[in-house]
């Protein structure tokens, strides 16, 4: 039997395993059936904004919930509070003592927290 003809009945060999691999995978993905999702914990669904605890003395300034932040003075907020919204990029290290503004679209402020 020539190199060729060895080479030749490789690639056959190869391309038939391949065939088989593949019927057999999509056999057993379509004999699993689908799987009942798990339901949300009540952690999930709580407001990924708020961290437990209060480093950053936020609950001081709940009563800005709702408001528009154009219309507050600079001075209502901690020098170094960072504020987030949509339009402007921002860093998002964790720092407990810092209070961080969340915007939502309108300019209104969403959320407070220590995160």
């Amino acid at each position: 039997m020539s190199w060729w003809e060895t080479m030749a009945r490789l690639v056959r060999l190869r391309v038939i395993d391949g065939a088989f691999a593949a019927a057999l995978l999509t056999f057993a993905c379509a004999c699993a059936g689908p799987r009942p999702l798990a339901a949300a914990s009540p952690a999930a669904l709580e407001d990924r904004f708020v961290i437990a605890g209060d480093e950053c003395g936020a609950s001081a300034f709940e009563h800005l919930v709702g408001e528009e932040f154009v219309s507050l003075q600079q001075a209502a907020l901690p020098a170094d509070a960072l504020v987030l919204n949509r339009v402007e990029p921002s860093t998002l290290e964790y720092r407990p003592r810092r209070l961080n503004v969340v915007l939502d679209g309108a300019g209104r402020i969403a959320a407070l927290g220590c995160f």
